[in-house]
């Protein structure tokens, strides 16, 4: 028989457990439920993610291969073993900001974490499960906060997370793949201005801010916008109640404290890493490159399983030339979202116009700097372009980063799905017995139109051994690997082009995660305009280059690049063999290998890669100085090659000594000629140390021009004084810009003595 006491006891505590088994089913509810569903919702949209989860990215082979080497960064910031905002490994050894970098990477890194015990691209698909779940989970605790029900919440966090310019990004823009960080913004904002709440929600605002200008610097423009609108509209519903005026003043005078203190610091630095010259940041111009057409927006999403190949047949006539299919113009507005956000226009209008506000005036900005509507950016019989908000904007100083505009509907499906979330609760509110059919019928219909074909992708390429092999070494040097994939990255002059520093960056970014060593490449989404070493290395290669000669001979051949790789602390060349096989980079690549290394076999060779060791000494009794082309010079044509101004010559010798420049000129613009060129012109050519000079020249003739070279690297600058031209102005269908053109250009280096006079100039025919 069970004692009295013990038996009284457990009577008392059995009404006690209820409460806590109640709690927990709320919250099971409340979070739990819609966690799992969202979850479960991700793996569908992410379609075949799970299915190939450690062996195939999901990636247009793109800038995926990138987002692997930032989580993989992420973990090392973890480890303690790098910087967050820096790394030394990419443009080895000077290293570059990783503030620029709007990648996502942090949230997403931390998010991956849990997966690298199953290797890399694991880790990338697990980080894209957790953005997908927790966008839409985040949107639904706002939904919650401003008092939906369960259904019409939940409704509202599906709508953002199938929303177009944000599902995209599983094919590789991590930012956009966890996009709950604004909702959850407004959802501290929104508690901030209830007066019924405690002030210190203007802190949690402003961590919220700080939280998002750390994930993105586009997402943390979106969320200042959105707060200034919905701060401004606090402001005109209260301007007639002093009290709530004052007490809204208080509010936003906290939260404007707070902001400067949390995330005043971060962003400081950040501009200031944006002012540094050697970096390319204005990125503005690009929004015309990624101009979303008029068209795309009431179409559904070009790779919508039920409607994309439709989508892709009715545009296709009109959007010829841009970037369609592309990530940055999926701008596709839902027509179930955009129907239920008009009905909470009408029926809701106090609590859905402010939202729907934020959707329009996202969707305003979207669409960039001028309008394009069925492929036409110019109007009217005048043929003039329509000027947009989104120009003003990107003209306010430190937004000149902002390069597509197209995003801005990231923002926009915030305030969408909010309106749409309440025009279906008051659908629920109006006819409750058809509660389930109404919110079915709704998730039915968006995803009907959103749901994606299965996504492309990719496998990460096999590593060569040699990698495995040094990952062995503690010591930290760098690796050059070849080739560069020159044209989709930067230039012969190892300037930077339109894609970022180079595509085969990603290739060995994700090679870097397995030996961790420095290499010569990197991507940033913000990089330098000029690389930091490679452009000088190169100096002593003029390869491809027959009409640049030292002494009447082609200045090909690298004399010292052995040397001086050692000298910036590289150990190894590695050229990769499988790696754009067949392309001008892959060709450069091999001259390259053999200008460097001519009787030296490979330390390595296998099917993947040919690996040379770097010899301090090697090079080192070159003599002879070397010429290549720098910036502004078209490649050679039969007869002469074009150059626009101001165009560069490197020069590099071994030591200080006299030179004459001879510059054998083919043409010349001149504004008053028939057809942009003429014979004669004024040539100016200067370098940075204060040699300066001006010669009247004329096509046919051979200009030279006295030099005192110094020991290392001269930058020679060629400037028409006449300027460019344009031949399409003049009739031609030849659309670049022009100065002047050149047979050959040669440096003639005395061979007597140093300290002996150097030729005297002359002109021949």
């Amino acid at each position: 028989m069970q004692h009295p006491r013990r038996r009284a006891a457990e009577t008392r505590s059995a009404p006690a457990r209820r409460p806590g088994g109640a709690a927990l089913a709320a919250f099971w509810r409340e979070h739990g439920l819609a966690l799992l569903l969202y979850a479960l919702l991700g793996v569908g949209l992410s379609w075949p993610a799970v299915r190939d989860f450690s062996t195939r990215l999901i990636s247009d082979n793109g800038d995926a291969k990138d987002v692997v080497w930032t989580l993989w960064h992420v973990l090392q910031t973890v480890r303690g073993q790098e910087p967050l905002f820096f790394t030394p490994l990419l443009f080895y050894p000077q290293g570059i900001t990783l503030l620029l970098h709007s990648g996502g990477g942090l949230w997403m890194g931390l998010f991956a974490l849990p997966f690298w015990p199953w290797g890399p691209v694991a880790a990338y698909n697990g980080s894209l499960l957790v953005g997908l779940g927790l966008t839409g989970y985040c949107m639904y605790r706002l939904a919650r906060a401003l008092e939906l029900e369960r259904g019409a919440a939940f409704f509202a966090g599906v709508v953002l997370q199938v929303a177009p310019i944000h599902l995209v990004g599983v094919v590789g823009h991590p930012d956009r793949v966890f996009l709950g960080l604004l909702p959850l913004t407004l959802l501290a904002l929104h508690h901030t201005l209830d007066p019924r709440r405690r002030a210190w929600w203007a802190l949690a605002t402003a961590l919220a801010l700080l939280a998002t200008a750390l994930h993105s610097g586009y997402h943390f423009v979106f969320s200042v916008i959105a707060v200034g609108l919905f701060l401004l509209a606090a402001f005109l519903a209260a301007r007639r109640d002093r009290r709530q005026l004052r007490c809204l003043l208080g509010r936003a005078g906290l939260l404007l404290l707070a902001t400067l203190v949390l995330v005043g610091p971060f962003v400081a630095v950040t501009m200031q890493a944006a002012g540094d010259p050697a970096f390319q940041v204005d990125s503005n111009r690009q929004s015309l490159e990624f101009l979303p057409d008029l068209a795309i927006y009431p179409l559904p999403p070009y790779y919508s399983l039920a409607f994309g190949g439709l989508t892709q047949q009715l545009l296709r006539p009109w959007v010829q030339g841009l970037h369609f299919p592309d990530v940055e113009t999926v701008v596709a507005l839902s027509w179930t979202g955009a129907a239920l956000g008009a009905l909470a226009w009408l029926r809701r209008p106090r609590e859905a116009r402010r939202w729907l506000l934020l959707a329009l005036l996202n969707l305003a900005l979207s669409f960039g700097p001028i309008l394009r509507a069925l492929g036409q950016t110019s109007f009217t019989e005048y043929q003039v372009p329509i000027v947009l908000p989104y120009a003003l904007l990107t003209a306010l100083p430190g937004l000149d980063f902002i390069r597509a505009p197209g995003r801005f509907m990231l923002a926009a499906y915030v305030g969408l799905g909010i309106g749409a979330a309440m025009g279906l609760s008051w659908l629920l509110q109006r006819f409750p017995r058809r509660r389930l059919l109404l919110v079915g019928g709704a998730l039915a219909l968006l995803l009907l139109e959103s749901w994606p074909r299965p996504w492309p992708q990719e496998p990460l390429l096999p590593v060569p051994d040699f990698y495995r092999q040094i990952a062995q070494d503690p010591a930290r040097y760098g690796v050059l690997d070849l080739p560069f994939q020159i044209q989709d990255g930067i230039d012969e002059n190892c300037t930077q082009g339109a894609g970022g520093f180079n595509t085969a960056s990603f290739i060995y970014q994700v090679y870097q995660t397995v030996h961790h060593k420095g290499i010569a490449h990197g991507f940033s989404a913000r990089s330098y305009r000029q690389h930091p070493f490679l452009a000088d290395l190169l100096g002593e290669c003029a390869l491809g280059q027959a009409d640049v000669r030292v002494n009447g001979r082609p200045a090909a051949g690298c004399p010292q690049v052995a040397a001086r790789l050692a000298g910036y602390g590289y150990r190894y060349v590695v050229y990769h063999k499988t790696i754009f096989p067949g392309s001008p980079s892959h060709q450069t690549a091999q001259e390259f290998v053999q200008a460097v290394f001519p009787s030296q076999p490979p330390w390595i060779d296998d099917e993947l890669v040919a690996v040379y060791p770097v010899e301090p000494a090697a090079g080192t009794a070159a003599v002879s100085p070397t010429v290549v082309l720098g910036t502004n010079w078209y490649p050679a044509e039969k007869v002469c090659r074009w150059a626009a101004s101001p165009a560069t010559v490197y020069i590099s010798a071994p030591r200080s000594q006299p030179a004459l420049l001879l510059v054998e000129l083919c043409t010349l613009h001149d504004p008053a000629g028939a057809i942009g060129v003429g014979p004669r012109g004024r040539l100016t050519l200067q370098d940075g140390a204060g040699f300066s000079t001006t010669l009247d020249v004329r096509a046919g003739e051979v200009a030279a021009v006295e030099l005192l070279l110094p020991a290392g690297r001269m930058t020679l600058t060629l400037s028409l004084a006449a300027g460019n031209f344009t031949p399409s102005t003049y009739g031609s269908a030849d659309a670049r810009t022009l100065s002047f053109a050149v047979r050959a250009i040669d440096l003639q280096v005395p061979a007597h003595p140093e300290g002996q006079q150097a030729p005297r100039p002359r002109s021949e025919k």
